[in-house]
């Protein structure tokens, strides 16, 4: 963003058609052309490779991709008139409306008037005040040093294949009851816990190790602190997560990489 012509960029390289390693090549003078054809910049300059894959023919691993530090010398610029702009938008990185409606808030908090306006969970409209025309910079810089409060959505993130389980504090448990293999975990509410604890079902958590019951408006913390109790691994905690998110008791968003 911003380039001017004359700047230096960095340029990527990757192996193309026949050929089977970068390790101590060079970038030939390359023109680099956008989409309407045009050239922007000109690289050229000694490969420095990065990730390392497949084999050459003496068993040593060999490099098909690289970079040029400042391969690439700017030829024609992109023009933006940036500083007579009366109005941008901001663009979330992670759309939320609740984030949106927060950043033009705060926004118009700061600014004094309503001049930022949330048009989607992804998009912030602002208008420059009258007095900042001409200022875009000015204002901008103002703006990006305002703190907002993101939104975070309660999710479970689970790797299969790593066995990983990521939980986020906002991850409640609505009553339930689980068994899995030789593991029992019960959500109950208070009143239900205290009968169940009058008719002896209390004693049978103290007497079996495998079973647990929690009371309602358990946090997935707190299930995972009493299964790492009861000696669980993290195939049986992936297990009880999927099967909370399928009976409707895991208020979350679970995510399967």
């Amino acid at each position: 963003p911003f380039a001017r012509q004359g700047a230096l960029l960095d340029v990527s390289v990757s192996s193309l058609g026949s050929a089977s390693a970068l390790d101590g090549g060079t970038l030939m003078m390359t023109a680099l052309k956008g989409p309407d054809g045009s050239v922007y910049a000109m690289a050229q300059g000694k490969l420095m490779t990065t990730g390392r894959t497949g084999k050459s023919g003496g068993g040593s691993k060999s490099s098909v991709s690289g970079i040029v530090p400042s391969g690439a010398i700017v030829e024609q610029e992109l023009k933006v008139d940036f500083a007579d702009l009366k109005a941008i938008d901001y663009q979330l990185l992670n759309p939320d409306f609740t984030t949106a409606a927060r950043i033009a808030h705060t926004i118009n908090e700061e600014l004094g008037g309503k001049y930022a306006t949330a048009k989607d969970a992804g998009t912030v409209h602002l208008i420059f005040p009258y007095n900042h025309h001409g200022s875009a910079v000015e204002m901008v810089a103002r703006i990006e040093n305002v703190d907002v409060e993101a939104d975070r959505k309660a999710r479970v993130v689970i790797n299969q294949r790593t066995g990983t389980v990521i939980l986020g504090e906002r991850v409640s448990i609505m009553p339930v009851a689980i068994a899995h293999n030789n593991l029992k975990v019960e959500v109950r509410s208070l009143a239900s816990t205290a009968e169940g604890s009058e008719g002896g079902e209390g004693e049978a958590q103290t007497q079996e190790q495998s079973v647990m019951m929690l009371n309602r408006g358990t946090t997935i913390s707190d299930l995972v602190s009493s299964l790492n109790s009861m000696g669980a691994t993290a195939d049986d905690l992936i297990a009880m997560v999927q099967s909370l998110k399928s009976s409707g008791a895991l208020t979350a968003e679970v995510v399967v990489q």
